[in-house]
């Protein structure tokens, strides 16, 4: 389908505004930052002897810091764990390894996934190199000796803000003339891996970007991935649509196996945009990269980032907020944000722990 040249336009300048960042976050009328004053994106967190460990993605994208909590609202500020000289040093995840007891933090820098190690999640992690080229938002998941690393990947080398910025703009050219496979797409792979640090075999495809609400103005988007397990089902939760546009959004796709295959859900996205202060209580502006823990209460919290302002293009002024994920008998998801109002089911029709299952 064609898109109309000025909202093509109108998209190519969002997406070059949101290369730079901004220095402060105005979080008036949104849904509530966890951690105050932090422009903190693409959250991870994880719980390590009953304290919660958040990491994320800083305004500069030159380091990462590590925040620590007994009851993962108020949070505590321990400095940097890791950090390169660049400012495209994403989407962090942390992974307690129980065989070995360490730590392996998997990073995203320059567009390709790399893996760094520590003895406690405070750090500090000392690099072991890039693991896969041409990959980002990696994330592992750990079940009965076995290793998973899921990631994103558009299959193409880009290195640079201005190699995307590029491709980008010369696929919505294309696109406008009714070329759409020439737009820049990002799809979700599966790796086995031997332990943290060394693949096994090839990669596998499990999701590509094929519903509406994943397809923005800029590129086609399927990213950040987080696996979930619950009696004995899988559920692939990602991010869908171009991150600097208030379409982003949390989709989800569940299987029978941690290779899939996974079918995404006819509820998605599970996580959207809104300014409905009726429902919503506050505001919710392009949700996703997110991570889920399961808490000391014994419920599941949903940690994801949001833009402070939908007139602001800068990814330098997101943040982090967090909610409760609901899991009802049929496996149905649903989110309820922290003024305890719980979402509506898909406006539009189409709407953990990662060791293993829940007790």
């Amino acid at each position: 389908m064609k898109r109309n040249a000025g909202v093509c336009v109108l998209a190519l300048v969002a997406a070059l505004a949101s290369l730079t960042s901004c220095d402060d976050m105005n979080d008036e009328g949104a849904n509530r930052p966890v951690i105050a004053g932090e422009a903190l994106a693409d959250p991870a967190v994880i719980q390590h002897e009953s304290l919660y460990y958040l990491y994320g993605t800083a305004a500069n994208a030159n380091h990462y810091d590590v925040f620590v909590s007994q009851d993962g609202q108020s949070w505590e500020k321990h400095g940097t764990v890791f950090a390169r000289d660049s400012n495209l040093l994403w989407a962090p995840d942390v992974f307690p390894d129980p065989p070995s007891g360490r730590f392996y933090l998997y990073y995203s820098l320059e567009f390709s996934a790399g893996v760094a190690v520590a003895d406690s999640p405070l750090g500090p992690f000392v690099d072991t190199g890039i693991l896969i080229e041409d990959a980002i938002d990696a994330h592992m998941y750990f079940e009965d000796g076995h290793y998973f690393l899921y990631y994103a990947t558009t299959g193409e080398k880009i290195r640079t803000l201005e190699q995307m910025g590029k491709r980008i703009f010369g696929g919505m050219l294309e696109s406008l003339f009714g070329d759409e496979e020439s737009m820049l797409s990002s799809n979700i792979y599966v790796q086995r891996m031997r332990s943290p640090t060394e693949t096994s075999g090839e990669a596998a495809l499990l999701l590509q970007p094929s519903e509406p609400w994943e397809k923005g103005y800029s590129m086609w988007v399927v990213e950040a991935p987080w696996l979930l397990k619950e009696k004995n089902r899988y559920y692939l939760m990602y991010s869908g649509g171009p991150t600097h546009e208030s379409s982003y959004a949390i989709g989800i796709a569940t299987a029978d196996s941690p290779l899939g295959p996974f079918h995404k859900s006819a509820q998605n996205p599970l996580l959207y945009s809104t300014s409905d202060a009726a429902v919503f209580g506050r505001k919710v502006d392009g949700p996703g990269h997110h991570s889920v823990v399961r808490e000391n209460d014994g419920r599941y919290r949903i940690y994801f980032h949001q833009n402070a302002s939908r007139l602001n293009l800068g990814m330098g002024r997101r943040y982090t907020a967090r909610g409760e994920l609901l899991i009802d008998d049929a496996g149905t998801l649903e989110v309820r944000l922290g003024d305890d109002s719980q979402l509506p089911r898909n406006h539009a029709g189409t709407r953990g722990s990662r060791h293993g299952a829940r007790p």
